[in-house]
């Protein structure tokens, strides 16, 4: 008959005193049994003297039990922390966690997943905007980077022995799942960015070129390029800046660089023109000054006729003032919308007024010197006019021709009074109505007739150096008048005079 021991339920010969299984005392169950006592009973855990196992050896086999269990537990969590570790470091994990990090824009997330050999290659937050606005922009883009890099996953997985991934591709990405190493036990996967470089152009000297807000360059030259890099592939914005003292040009570009072998152009081309000004007489001037939007240049456009950068689409004005050997003229601030600007000077309201005195001045001084034959008392004209008055007298002296009026008023044309050089000398021309009352009369008429007449006269008065005097030196035809821009005077007690050789 087959006995099975209480403790261990497991079958022993009968007869045995002891179970060969867990060493438990097999007498003490048999008696019991035999006698009809209550086997829940334990028996004395000392074995009997002639039972065959030693103390010692009956703890040895718990210390076993023990071991084996401890074992057993540490089995488990090995193998639980090796799936753990397997998880935290595999291709799925670290591109399941770019992509989220992507979405959400998370620069902080992003720059510490990217990785790159490039030891020049800054990677921090704001390096990585451009990376991310780009794919934030162009989400179809993302799906298409997520897909390469997934793919890349599975040729490791396939062959772990797999060249890297992006010297293997039939394209050359920027962004690559390569396999760096291990950490501990397992392969360890970094998402690799390779770096790009623009060539950045600008045609104007000491410009600034930036680059999201950062100067990254300053012209040294015209026509300047650099090279600049390495930076993140992405969109950047680039701009420059051409400051002068008395202009600030700018243009700016967007530009995507995707290909770590391409070195992408940016065109900062600043919109600027050179004008010429054309200066009359610029050989006998003492100096000329250029103004640009009511500001000083310190530019003698004398000495250097071609200025610029400046725009030329009307929305700066232009101005100089030039030094004459009577003081200084500065003309009007004319509208820049042309590559060649002519300039013109014309006389200001002082000079204006100077030349109408000395015109009426002339009136009064022709008239009071002819009907006295005393040429002496013309003091403002040129020796020819003067010459010419002296024949004048003389002739009608002679013949009996003689003379009565009064020098009443002249209106000025306000668009002449025009600067002119001619050989040595500076002159204005400005044409007039003169008026009189006047009248001319010989021995043979009793009494004259007086009468208004209105003369269209231009005169022509010449600037003496030596005295630092305007004359009349020239009196003639006047040229086209309008007569809503006259200027009038009036003598305010016109004197009359008549020849004194009418006597």
């Amino acid at each position: 008959m087959m006995k099975f021991c209480k403790n261990c339920g497991k079958e022993f010969v009968q007869g045995a005193k002891f179970c060969k299984h867990c060493g438990e005392d097999l007498t003490a169950t048999t008696e019991s049994q035999s006698l009809g006592l209550d086997t829940t009973q334990k028996p004395s855990p000392e074995p009997p003297k002639d039972s065959g196992l030693s103390t010692s050896e009956n703890r040895q086999t718990v210390k076993s039990k023990l071991s084996i269990a401890i074992t057993g537990v540490l089995i488990v969590l090995l193998l639980i922390g090796y799936q753990v570790g397997a998880s935290m470091t595999s291709q799925e994990k670290i591109i399941e966690r770019f992509e989220t990090a992507m979405i959400e824009k998370d620069a902080g997330t992003v720059a510490d997943i990217l990785k790159s050999s490039s030891k020049n290659l800054t990677i921090n937050e704001e390096a990585v905007s451009g990376f991310i606005n780009y794919f934030s922009e162009n989400p179809s883009k993302r799906g298409h980077l997520i897909n390469h890099l997934k793919r890349q996953g599975q040729d490791y997985e396939n062959n772990s022995n797999v060249a890297d991934a992006a010297d293997d591709s039939p394209f050359y990405y920027a962004v690559n799942l390569v396999k760096d190493g291990k950490k501990l036990i397992f392969d360890n996967y970094e998402i690799n960015v390779s770096p790009v470089y623009f060539t950045v152009y600008t045609n104007y000297e000491n410009t600034e070129i930036l680059l999201d807000e950062e100067v990254i360059a300053i012209s040294d030259k015209e026509n300047f390029s650099k090279e600049v890099g390495p930076y993140l592939p992405g969109t950047y914005q680039f701009r420059a800046n051409y400051k002068s003292d008395f202009i600030e040009l700018t243009t700016e570009t967007e530009r995507t660089n995707f290909d770590p072998g391409y070195t992408d152009e940016v065109d900062l081309y600043v919109e600027g023109e050179h004008v010429e000004f054309y200066i009359p007489f610029d050989e006998q001037l003492t100096s000329t000054t250029l103004s640009l939007n009511s500001e000083d240049t310190g530019i003698d456009v004398t000495e250097q006729h071609t200025v610029g950068p400046v725009l030329t689409d009307g929305s700066m004005s232009a101005s100089i003032e030039g030094e004459f050997p009577w003081g200084s003229i500065k003309t009007e601030e004319v509208p820049i919308d042309n590559n060649y600007i002519d300039v013109e000077f014309s006389a200001d309201e002082a000079l204006k007024q100077t030349i109408q005195d000395k015109v009426i001045q002339f009136n009064q001084e022709y008239i009071e010197a002819y009907t006295s034959a005393d040429a002496s008392l013309l003091t403002v004209a040129g020796e020819q006019i003067i010459d010419a008055l002296i024949d004048d007298i003389e002739y009608d002296q002679n013949y009996g021709n003689f003379y009565q009026g009064k020098f009443i008023g002249i209106d000025f044309y306000s668009d002449s009074f025009t600067i002119n050089h001619n050989g040595d000398s500076w002159y204005i021309a400005v044409d007039t109505n003169t008026l009189y009352e006047e009248g001319y009369y010989n021995d043979f008429d009793n009494e004259v007739e007086l009468e208004e007449t209105t003369e269209e006269r231009g005169y022509e008065l010449t600037y003496n150096e030596e005295t630092q005097q305007w004359l009349v030196t020239y009196v003639g035809w006047a040229g086209y008048m309008e007569s809503n821009k006259m200027m009038e005077h009036r003598e305010l007690e016109p004197k009359m005079f008549k020849s004194s050789w009418a006597e």
